[in-house]
């Protein structure tokens, strides 16, 4: 299992191991061994996260403390004339990560996302917030994990068979949230989890479709 941690700022992540298991039959076995650990530039990993193919102005590489390290930032940093999104809205930005597969197995994704900020009360109270695929917004890729909206509507994986990639949007929605400033902003989190085994529950391909 291979695990990333991401903040979205709504700010970083952290490189996770990666753990092979063989097909021999055992109980308990204990036995010292070398381990020799490469930790990769964010695009180099085997469960690489790069800036996406559509609104990839919110990505940011390298904030978040070297290794081209990726961040989402929806404050005004990213450039655009807006500074935030607004109260009471929904958001759907598609193609704003791409990840890819470069291991050499099929794995199945979930990146479910959850409120990371330490002071309640300088958030604006995002009401919900998930990764989607392609365009198929309404689909989180939460797994099988409580989605930040405290219900497990409509999650699915996401199936990454190797080499190859796929564009995940990123949805908000503002619904009762007040006003912040940009030093208040709401830091969000998110763990991308790749597996080996097939889960239970709904997949989708890189498309978004249902397999």
């Amino acid at each position: 299992m291979k695990r990333r941690h991401f903040i979205a700022g709504l700010a970083s992540t952290t490189l996770g191991g990666a753990t092979a298991v063989g097909t021999g039959a055992f109980n308990t076995v204990e036995a010292n061994r070398t381990v020799n650990v490469t930790v990769a530039d964010e695009s180099q990993a085997y469960l690489a996260l790069n800036k996406g193919s559509d609104q990839s102005t919110f990505a940011r590489t390298g904030a978040a403390g070297g290794n081209g390290e990726i961040s989402l930032d929806f404050n005004g940093s990213s450039g655009a004339s807006g500074i935030g999104v607004g109260t009471d809205s929904t958001y759907s930005f598609d193609g704003v990560i791409q990840v890819t597969n470069q291991g050499t197995q099929s794995v199945y994704l979930k990146a479910p996302v959850s409120d990371a900020s330490s002071d309640d009360s300088a958030t604006g109270e995002i009401t919900d917030a998930y990764f989607y695929v392609a365009s198929v917004e309404g689909r989180p890729i939460d797994g099988d994990e409580t989605g930040f909206d405290g219900t497990t509507e409509g999650e699915a994986w996401l199936k990454l068979p190797t080499g190859t990639s796929a564009q995940l949007g990123f949805f908000i929605d503002s619904t009762g949230a007040s006003q912040t400033t940009q030093a208040e902003k709401e830091e969000l989190s998110a763990t991308f989890t790749a597996q080996v085994t097939q889960p239970g529950g709904t997949l989708v391909n890189s498309s978004g479709s249902t397999i």
